[in-house]
């Protein structure tokens, strides 16, 4: 994989300083150099002499991140596991995000058939809660921008509604933040940026750069032909005060078959005006006119936030191996100069500056560790777009009544967990004991092609039955009902006929009459809902009058149901024996979510949103954030509470453990999961280890 290292192990980046412009080479061996520091963990720590002063938090488009150059902590953001790219607002407090590929439906243009459409979707940088989303028809190329006001968003897009040749132009569209259409240029348009005044300057493939005529518009001006340069413009960037603008003149991109990531271009600088074009940064490298394989690479141009400098990326890696990093000592890391990939920091008054700069060598970088104690480098892909926005203050975060380290394994909370393991037979119930670590095998169920379990499973609230469903390859879903000794008492076969069929989450027994089980299911027809089942029946009822997606008990033995917009119902089983309608009772509306419980005290419910863990009062009221961003790749899942409703179970994958498990109080805010976090510790067996679960778990007595 080729690409450029902006030289960040997870909390510093390797800036390469160009003489003349602020900055000097290191020596890995002078006294000089910085010690590590200890990262207060409630705040984001400034520090001068981390990446050589830089402030603001570097978002990264592919790789859904962020970086804080002030503190080096690296935070991941967006969706779990779906392909997209995102952006930030201006002050980094919001980015929007591009989903590819959200849903289907029936086509009405020029290609008819099912198309897919693309979800443009508004979040918050700590909640990562939806602000604002609408879906588009057809691909959206790269990121989608938000202007510096929040109310508009501007796009490059494919729309098959307006394709009468067949041939479908990739055109710059702009909606506003809800949603509505503003308008799209006539012509293919390029890369594109927003001005602080709200209006769009703009590349077309007829020729030249534009800027729109009005806020929030398409019609402009052309400022510059750009005739006579080789490539075409993209990465348009705006220096903070609106004056200059700063963009690559591309010369080369992988092809549709091509599976290296490069792209060769120069730099360029010019005013706003389109006066003053000139080449702001090119190569040294010795070139062949004959070829293209030596061309420059230089890339991702980004302003620092006082508008007097610009950063640049040059070259690409290979791989990243342990070969790169030599005599490491605590808190820093030594890479040989030749090590390609670096990016370089470049006086905003630079003219035709050459680089790599002969004589330059920067062999130190400060480093810390990640959340989970690791060092690893945070790699940029070229195609990966870059912004460095001021940024805004985080939540400080408070663990709670969280108990501290007291020698105790899991610091002497108990109670017994119930979860799904693997062996080479299948899987195995495991139980186990908070207060010790120690795990017992409960039941081994065998792996065969007649008889298959699947990870996911649920329990009832006395621990005497649990129930999980499987998918077989003829698409049939299949609801098994056991006993805790691993006896199955029931098996039932829905019949589907569709992959678009399945469950939206484990099903889950009623705590008065364990013989009800509820779920919500997905299906073509009714798209989602809920089924009510008494397993030893054999009758259900289903709840179609409009899409359900989570559930959850209540104590009382009456149902919880949340639609997909947040919305809270409660059902009552009135009428169930004599097959009267059952009516859900709306009770108020929050954040969409899934994975809802209530606490033993009915006062709260859990529920994650995000892909981090919220509480809210069982009225509606008391919305409360416990954990958030994190270095994690991936998100919190599958919250339980304790017992005694003072503690929350979680599981959070990024680690080497795969599927460790996570305690946090439920009376924390804004916790980091992590090694590293105050608010947080990894659940521990009997040796010290973490222990991890491979599906839904069971905290009980």
């Amino acid at each position: 994989m080729k690409g450029f290292i902006l030289r960040s192990i997870v909390v510093s980046s390797m800036l390469v300083m160009v003489p003349g412009c602020g900055g000097g080479s290191g020596d890995s061996n002078n006294d000089d150099n910085p010690d590590p520091i200890e990262e207060d963990h409630n705040e984001e720590q400034q520090t001068d002499n981390l990446n050589y002063g830089l402030k603001g938090r570097l978002f990264i488009s592919e790789e859904e991140s962020y970086l804080d150059l002030s503190s080096g902590r690296y935070t991941r953001i967006g969706t779990p596991l779906r392909h997209l790219s995102i952006s930030p607002s201006a002050d980094g407090s919001e980015f929007v995000e591009v989903a590819k590929n959200y849903r289907m439906v029936l086509g009405t243009g020029c290609n008819g058939g099912w198309n897919d459409m693309d979800r443009i979707a508004i979040r918050g940088t700590h909640t990562n809660l939806i602000e604002s989303a609408f879906l588009v028809s057809q691909d959206v190329w790269g990121s989608a921008k938000l202007s510096p006001d929040g109310q508009a968003i501007a796009f490059l897009w494919q729309d098959e509604e307006f394709c009468p040749t067949g041939h479908v132009d990739t055109q710059l569209a702009v909606f506003s933040r809800d949603g509505e259409f503003l308008g799209r240029t006539a012509d293919e348009a390029g890369d594109f940026a927003w001005l602080p005044d709200n209006r769009l300057l703009y590349a077309l493939s007829n020729g030249g750069v534009y800027i729109s005529d009005e806020p929030h518009g398409i019609a402009g001006t052309r400022i510059h032909a750009l005739e006579g340069i080789r490539g075409f413009p993209a990465r348009f960037k705006i220096s903070p005060d609106g004056q200059k603008v700063v963009f690559e003149m591309v010369t080369g991109t992988p092809g549709v078959f091509e599976f290296s990531t490069y792209r060769d271009a120069t730099v360029w600088m010019m005013n706003i005006d389109g006066s003053d074009l000139h080449l702001f940064a090119g190569s040294n490298k010795p070139d062949d006119p004959s070829t293209d394989s030596d061309d420059p690479q230089l890339n991702n141009p980004i302003w620092t936030l006082d508008g007097t400098k610009v950063l640049v990326g040059e070259g690409y890696f290979d791989t990243i191996t342990e070969d790169y990093v030599v005599e490491p000592v605590p808190g820093y890391i030594i890479v040989p100069w030749e090590f390609p990939g670096l990016t370089y920091i470049l006086s905003a008054d630079e003219r035709e500056a050459g680089l790599p700069p002969d004589g330059t060598l920067l062999t130190s970088v400060l480093v810390e560790t990640d959340d989970w104690g690791n060092i690893e480098p945070v790699i940029i892909k070229p195609d990966s777009e870059l912004d460095i926005v001021a940024g805004f203050d985080l939540p400080a975060e408070d663990a709670g009544s969280l108990p501290g380290e007291n020698g105790a394994i899991n610091r002497g909370i108990g109670g017994t967990i119930y979860s799904i393991g693997n062996s080479e037979g299948g899987a195995i119930l495991q139980a186990i004991d908070v207060a010790t670590g120690g795990i017992t095998d409960v039941v081994t169920f065998s792996d065969t092609s007649d008889d298959k379990y699947s990870i996911d499973f649920t329990m009832s609230k006395d621990g005497q039955y649990f129930a999980n469903t499987k998918r077989f390859d003829d698409d049939d879903v299949t609801l098994r009902v056991f006993h805790k000794d691993g006896e199955q008492l029931q098996r039932y076969v829905m019949i589907t006929d569709s992959y678009e069929f399945h469950d939206l989450g484990e099903a889950q027994f009623s705590p008065l009459d364990p013989h009800l089980l509820a779920f919500a299911y997905k299906d073509p027809e009714h798209d989602s809902y809920i089924t009510i089942f008494d397993w030893e029946q054999g009758s259900f009822r289903t709840i179609t009058d409009r899409e359900y997606n989570d559930l959850t008990w209540t104590a009382e033995g009456e149902l919880m149901l949340w639609d997909l917009e947040g919305n809270a119902y409660r059902l009552t089983l009135q009428g169930w024996e004599t097959r009267e309608a059952l009516i859900p009772e709306h009770l108020f509306k929050t954040y969409p979510g899934t994975d809802h419980s209530i606490s033993p005290d009915g006062s709260k419910i859990l529920f994650l949103s995000g892909g981090h863990v919220w509480t809210i009062n069982r009225d509606g009221g008391g919305l409360s954030q416990i954990t958030a961003m994190s270095a994690s790749s991936y998100f919190d899942r599958l919250p339980e509470w304790s017992p005694d409703g003072r503690y929350i179970l979680l599981k959070n994958n990024d680690n080497d453990n795969g599927s460790a498990l996570w305690i946090v109080a439920a009376d924390a805010h804004n916790i980091r999961i992590g090694e590293s976090s105050p608010g947080t510790f990894p659940l521990q067996n009997s040796s010290g280890e973490h222990a991890g679960s491979y599906g839904p778990m069971v905290w009980v007595e």
